[in-house]
């Protein structure tokens, strides 16, 4: 019956989660309980994630709109998401459509499931934010988080923050882009009123016990 194809799909996406889970450890050469996945496409497969890894934590940035077009546009992507940042107005409309998504992630999946944090409240408070993140993700607070830069190159790197982690958190990035104002008018225009994309509504908990829903449509 139906309950029957359910429970045999959700065992299926486990038994897929369970792959990757392995995949990447193999790939990585570690066998740590946790790691952290921040591919900048993951926002579109929320859904399939939260299925295959029902006991994942999902961090959400959120940052200015503009100071992120400005970034992607600045940093050179290969493949689909270099073509999708490659004019200030397209990376206006990849932006509406990810902020899209997140809307609907936000509304669809269980309390608990995603954690919105804003940059800019980290950058004014670090510790704060960082007790707030770890206790999501169900971690003790350890004074050296405050200190990740000075892991003194042991841990691999190979994304475009590499430069960012090997020195304290800054506050020159925020709201960078006003310095550019008067080049940006197409991707302003574009993205419209920039207060649409900031309020999240309540925070959420952190450790809220999720509700049952591996096997609901999302």
């Amino acid at each position: 019956g139906s309950r029957t194809n359910e429970l045999d799909r959700a065992l299926l996406f486990r038994q897929y989660g369970e792959r990757y889970v392995q995949t990447m450890r193999d790939a990585l050469h570690f066998q740590e309980p946790r790691f952290v996945d921040k591919m900048l496409e993951n926002f579109w497969q929320l859904g399939w994630l939260r299925m295959m890894l029902p006991a994942a934590r999902i961090v959400h940035a959120v940052r200015d709109p503009v100071d992120t077009c400005l970034s992607e546009y600045k940093q050179p992507f290969e493949g689909l998401l270099g073509v999708l940042t490659s004019d200030l107005v397209t990376c206006a409309q990849y932006y509406k459509i990810y902020h899209k998504m997140m809307r609907h992630w936000h509304a669809k999946l269980p309390a608990g499931s995603i954690l919105h944090m804003r940059y800019e409240e980290l950058v004014a408070d670090q510790e704060g934010q960082t007790r707030v993140l770890l206790d999501f993700a169900g971690l003790p607070f350890e004074s050296e988080t405050l200190t990740f830069y000075q892991s003194n190159g042991t841990r691999s790197i190979n994304t475009a923050s590499v430069a960012q982690v090997r020195q304290p958190i800054y506050n020159t990035a925020v709201r960078r882009w006003e310095k550019y104002r008067h080049h940006l008018k197409p991707l302003l225009d574009e993205l419209g009123d920039l207060e649409q994309y900031l309020d999240w509504g309540e925070p959420e908990i952190p450790g809220a016990k999720p509700a049952n829903r591996d096997t609901e449509e999302l």
